[in-house]
């Protein structure tokens, strides 16, 4: 089960990620503003696109991970003093 889990949450990361690419096809979203930013060389317009798309990819990452915890049976799950 850890290791689904912990492959859906890469799933789900990479996911996120590819969604900027999508604007090169007119899909939109925050990967349009990457895109118009490094067409005019403006690094505020591409912080402005990028930092939410990684604010958004570490909170469903930690949101999956609550997740994996609790569906993990107890026999499972590492702790701290087996690492």
């Amino acid at each position: 089960m850890p290791a689904i889990a912990s492959g859906i949450r890469s799933a789900a990361t990479i996911n996120i990620g590819t969604t900027a690419i999508a604007a090169a096809i007119g899909a939109g979203g925050y990967g349009e503003t990457i895109f118009v930013g490094l067409r005019l060389m403006n690094s505020p317009m591409i912080l402005g696109g990028s930092i939410p798309l990684a604010i958004l990819a570490i909170i469903i990452d930690t949101l999956l991970g609550f997740v994996e915890k609790g569906v993990t049976s107890k026999g499972l799950q590492l702790k701290k003093a087996d690492l």
